[in-house]
């Protein structure tokens, strides 16, 4: 069955596809800044030409100057405004959300940061256990002559927690964090 290109624009405009690839756009450098605004957030909105772009207040790029507006919603969170679509994006230059419609960015970047969140908690525990279980068996073979398929198992559990480690997102959470912290210093312990 077919949906109308007016009932797809409106599903589309209603949820939001969630994306956390970062912008790969580059700003044009030969065109100087015009104007900045402080956000007292660590950021700094740019004028560059006729757009807008952002940066840290020490002058790092976050987002190049591609942008109609960028409106920060709250401390965190910021609305930017293209020509034919909206995004949401975190105050580092993540874009965590898309949408044709500003209203449906305005209604649901709550529930879209929530999303987000999730998923970088998620993230972060895959390395967590990745990491567990890598000390658990290092613990396990230390002090053993080991047989190259226990070695073998050993540098795989290395690489999967390198892998986990790459591909995780935002931060861990305090308890993550704790945790990681203490299996960090049980395997320099054991080692």
């Amino acid at each position: 069955m077919l949906l109308n290109r007016h009932i797809l624009m409106a599903i589309i405009a209603a949820f939001p596809a969630l994306s956390c690839v970062r912008q790969t756009e580059s700003a044009q450098t030969d065109i100087p800044i015009a104007a900045k605004w402080p956000c007292f957030n660590g950021c700094t909105i740019f004028l560059q030409g006729e757009r807008y772009g952002l940066m840290t207040d020490a002058g790092e790029p976050v987002l190049p100057a591609v942008y109609k507006s960028i409106e920060f919603l709250d401390n965190d969170y910021a609305l930017l405004a293209r020509d034919s679509d909206y995004a949401l994006s975190d105050k580092k230059g993540r874009i965590i959300g898309h949408s044709f419609s500003v209203d449906s960015i305005r209604l649901s970047w709550p529930s879209m940061i929530e999303y987000v969140q999730e998923k970088d908690r998620q993230s972060w525990e895959l390395v967590v256990r990745n990491y567990e279980l890598l000390c658990v068996r290092c613990k396990a073979s230390h002090g053993k002559k080991v047989l190259r398929q226990e070695y073998n198992t050993l540098e795989l559990l290395k690489n999967n927690v390198l892998e986990s480690l790459q591909a995780a997102t935002g931060k861990p959470t305090p308890s993550q964090k704790a945790r990681l912290e203490a299996l960090s210093q049980d395997y320099r312990r054991a080692f």
